[in-house]
């Protein structure tokens, strides 16, 4: 029932073991020691039978009286006990390192402004079960880690309504869920407090760029025009003109300035849509303060056009990484136009704005070192969306090059 570090940075805990194939049938078991480090859970057997797996392999935590129940993804059951009065510890150990590979399983990672704030959390708009959870904000989001389940991510862009009530603490998202944060005591206040800042944060970040943009732009256009570019969000050219013509022509501008003028151009001409969208999006390097702009083009087959329907993304920046358009499809046969931009937008909200396990391939997913993103597809239902519609992504070796490719892409995905 003894804990300790050996010789190496991961805990040592004795204990006793059973592993259970699917069905519950015991194939080993007996008193053995066991290593938790922030990836890999390792059992030493006293028979020398030792077993390690990822703690991605992991599908749950689960507490059973005094006993760790550890289900795999494989089917296996892993069960632990006989930690004596270490249990608690040892429990509070593995959720952790559990719960911080599932934070970077979910591609949450960017700056961190406040962690370690206790609460019991109730989701839905019905009174329903808590979830004791620690609650962390984020400089794009908030997210609350249940002691048991996933990871729940609230980008700041998304919230609706906060409001305090009967010690707690209610948001309500655009999307209609409801979270209560409770049972914080003092933390309470600190939550309300970081929270609001967060969101004054972004909410003035975007305020300041439709004023550098149009400096005529009164404070009711000024907010009206923030309130549809909220962190992350692509505004269509149709509202924003509604608000002001001008701040269209020099959104347009800016992405000349950063770069991304002429492919902008080609797109908006293959588009020929007023539900083109513009958005700005927080870099997610910590240390890195500034924002990118990035843009959706709908791209409409029209009489005597040989291309598909689809979605072009492009951001001015990918954070110290070369450029590239990213193609989605549509359904064939006149899907809503803003039903596709909300769908695309949400999900690449949802996971971070992170590219890579897009476009990643799926025999590259079975390789080591995308051990990762092979979790991020099983934990994030948006990715699996984004990498099901994915056409392909060009990359601007030269301009007509990323020319003939787009149209190659497209051409392609009508004769499949």
């Amino acid at each position: 029932m003894r804990a300790d570090t050996g010789g190496d940075s991961a805990v040592r805990w004795s204990l006793s073991y059973s592993f259970r194939l699917p069905g519950g049938v015991e194939i080993a078991g007996g008193e053995a020691a066991a290593m938790v480090s922030e990836e890999e859970f390792a059992l030493l057997p006293a028979d020398g039978a030792a077993t390690t797996f990822s703690l991605r392999d992991i599908k749950d935590v689960v507490e059973d009286d005094y006993k760790v129940v550890l289900p795999l993804y494989s089917g296996d059951t892993m069960v632990l006990f006989h930690l004596g009065y270490r249990f608690e510890d040892f429990l509070r150990t593995i959720r952790r390192f559990h719960n911080e590979l599932k934070l970077k399983d979910m591609l949450m990672e960017e700056t961190l402004i406040q962690a370690g704030l206790e609460a019991l959390v109730v989701t839905g708009r019905v009174p329903a079960k808590g979830y004791e959870s620690e609650v962390r904000l984020y400089q794009t989001a908030l997210v609350f880690i249940p002691q048991r389940g996933r990871p729940v991510r609230i980008p700041y862009g998304d919230i609706d309504t906060v409001q305090e009530a009967d010690w707690a603490l209610e948001i309500t998202t655009e999307l209609g869920d409801a979270f209560r944060f409770t049972q914080m005591g003092s933390h309470l206040d600190l939550l309300k407090r970081t929270l609001a800042g967060c969101m004054n944060d972004l909410t003035g970040r975007a305020q300041a760029l439709c004023r550098e943009l149009v400096p005529s732009l009164g404070p009711s256009g000024v907010h009206a025009a923030a309130r549809l570019m909220k962190e992350g969000r692509a505004a269509r050219r149709c509202d924003l003109e509604a608000v002001s013509p001008e701040l269209w022509e020099e959104l347009e501008n800016r992405l000349d300035q950063a770069g991304a003028g002429e492919e902008y151009r080609f797109l908006r001409d293959l588009s020929g849509s007023d539900r083109l969208s513009i958005g700005f999006k927080r870099a997610l390097i910590s240390g890195l303060e500034e924002d990118y702009l990035w843009f959706l083009a709908p791209i409409c087959s029209r009489s005597g056009d040989t291309f598909a329907e689809a979605m072009a993304m492009e951001a001015t920046a990918t954070e110290g990484k070369g450029r590239a358009t990213y193609l989605f499809r549509t359904q064939r046969g006149g899907e809503d136009l803003d039903k596709s931009l909300r769908l695309i937008n949400r999900c690449m909200l949802d996971i971070n704005f992170r590219r890579e396990p897009i476009y990643l391939a799926e025999s590259n997913l079975q390789k080591p070192q995308y051990a990762r993103y092979r979790s991020s597809v099983e934990l994030l239902p948006s990715l699996r969306v984004l990498r099901e519609a994915f056409i392909g992504r060009v990359s601007h070796a030269s301009q007509e090059q990323w020319k003939r490719g787009v149209l190659q892409l497209l051409a392609e995905e009508v004769g499949e």
